[in-house]
């Protein structure tokens, strides 16, 4: 995926939580979440390096979740993890 695709995927997002009534900074906020899930996995996956985050909070737990339907959230996420971050 080139440069001008991820943005225009990052903005179709933005559009759509904008649509839903997500404000700006709650938007930002989740995309900015899903970035950095995406981009651990990346690093995990091309780079050899080993992801920081336990199991649940990968990116693949979230895909999980979503292909589920489940409800998903990022502060209980976090709230819930072991390493008590955020």
């Amino acid at each position: 995926m080139n440069e001008q695709t991820l943005v225009a995927k990052v903005w179709n997002l933005a559009h759509v939580l904008r649509d839903e009534g997500v404000s700006y900074l709650d938007y930002l906020t989740q995309i900015s979440f899903l970035l950095f899930l995406k981009m651990d996995q990346e690093r995990d996956r091309q780079g050899g390096e080993p992801s920081p985050l336990p199991d649940e909070l990968r990116w693949e737990r979230l895909s999980s979740l979503l292909a589920r339907r489940s409800p998903v959230t990022t502060r209980g996420c976090w709230r819930n993890s072991p390493a008590g971050m955020m």
